[in-house]
Parts: structure tokens; sequence; C-alpha cells
């Protein structure tokens, strides 16, 4: 029974990875390579059980890192507007994911260590895992791989670490994104152009205040993590230095006076 439910796992997965194809080969090849000498382990250990769960578990531990792992390169190259969206989805699929386990102990349970039902547990698990890893790695096919940094041109970096003031802009913010070490906004101007900007992570607090609202910008230069800077509009120098938004004011509108 077991050898069974290992051929068809792994035919299933075999079927996934053959099905998807993708520009960013790079990375979908990658994972499969990595993965694939852990599913000819568990296929060699088919008849030893207690052998065979303590790798499927192993392979459940790797999974975890590969989907931190295509999950940090998805956020790395989606817009600060998308970054909301795929980590509520990322927390949606967890609690799925979370509930779809419980289910199965249950539907499977009681699950004894080592038994059937344990291997077959395992087994499923493994394969939704998989098919998120695969999902993440794929959406790199339809996220920009180069771009310019809308950071850098806003202005003219001068010695002695002063911004010209012909830097203020005005804009209208339309999102705030909260990534690793910076604020990520997402703006209009005047021209109705989309572009984006960065600022310490304070500034994502004004939300409320800012938000949709119409305001002049003021800059500055200023220290970003590395995490932030490996983002695709973000241009650092470095030592992980660029133009930062100081300050954002709202503009009123003005009242004509009769």
């Amino acid at each position: 029974m077991s050898r069974l439910l290992t051929v068809s796992f792994t035919s299933l997965l075999l079927l996934l990875l053959s099905s998807v194809t993708t520009h960013a080969a790079t990375e979908m090849e990658g994972f499969n390579t990595r993965m694939r000498a852990m599913e000819i382990t568990i296929a060699q250990r088919a008849g030893n059980r207690p052998s065979q769960i303590a790798a499927y578990n192993a392979l459940e531990r790797a999974l975890n890192q590969e989907m931190d792992r295509a999950y940090d390169r998805v956020m790395t190259r989606a817009k600060p507007s998308q970054r909301a969206i795929i980590t509520e989805s990322q927390h949606l699929w967890s609690r799925s994911r979370d509930l779809e386990y419980r289910w199965m102990d249950q539907a499977y349970g009681p699950v004894e260590p080592n038994s059937v039902e344990h291997l077959r547990v395992l087994e499923l698990r493994n394969l939704m895992m998989n098919a998120r890893v695969m999902q993440l790695y794929s959406y790199l096919d339809t996220l920009p791989k180069e771009g310019q940094s809308a950071v850098k041109t806003a202005g003219t970096i001068h010695d002695a670490g002063v911004v010209d003031n012909n830097q203020l802009r005005v804009a209208t913010i339309r999102g705030f994104s909260l990534g690793d070490g910076a604020c990520f906004l997402d703006l209009v101007d005047e021209k109705r152009k989309s572009f984006t900007e960065v600022a310490n992570t304070a500034f994502c607090q004004r939300e409320r205040e800012l938000l949709d609202k119409k305001v002049s910008l003021s800059y500055n230069l200023g220290v970003i993590s590395g995490a932030a800077c490996s983002v695709e509009s973000v241009d650092c120098d470095e030592n992980n230095m660029l133009i930062l938004v100081k300050d954002a004011k709202v503009i009123r509108p003005t009242r004509i006076n009769r």
C-alpha cells in the first residue's frame, strides 16, 4: 500500500514540475534540482515505513525553506502596491493549509506514529506544500526583471549629503507598503504618472493622514537596510544610502474669496 502511495505522489509531483513553463527557469530548475534528490530518497525507502516517514519529514522542512525563499523573491520583485496583496494572500494560504492539515488528521485519524495513515498524511502535506512553492516561483514570470529606479531620478545629490531644494515634488499618495527596513510609497504625479519613493519605516505610520492626499514631498539622504535596497525600484549606493522622502505636507485646496 505504501509503495503505491509513494509512486502516486512522485508521479503527481513530476507531472506538476513538467507542466510549469516559465521565464523564471533558473529559479524553478534550481528548486527541481534541490528536491529531486529528496524524492529519490523517498522512493528508495519504499517498504521501510519509519525510514520513509523520516524522509518525508525532511522534505517538509525543505519545502518550508523553499517557500520562504520563493516568497522573498516574489516580494523583492513585486511593486510596493503589490506587496500588501501577496502578503495577505500568503497569510490566507497559510491559514487554509493549517485547516486542511487538521482535516487530514481527522480524516485519517487517529494517526498513530509510523502507521500507514501517518505516511499518507505526510504525502498529502508535502504535495500541498510543493504546489504552493511552485506557484510562488512561477509568479516570477509575470514580474519585471529590469527597471530604472524611480527613486534616483527624484533629484540631484551633492557632496556633504545635501540634496537640491528643487527636489520638492508634488504628488498624490496612492499606497503605503511596509517592507524590510523601509516604507515604500506608491504615488501619482500631476501628469497622472505613477512612481515609487522610499522613506524610513516610521513614515508608514502616517498612512491614515496622507493616503489619497495631494502632498508636497521633501527629501534627504538616508540609509536603509540591504533588504530594502534589493527591491527592483530601489537603487542604493554601496553603503545602502539613497534619497529618502523626509516629509510630506498636505496641499489644501485654495479657497476663492468672493
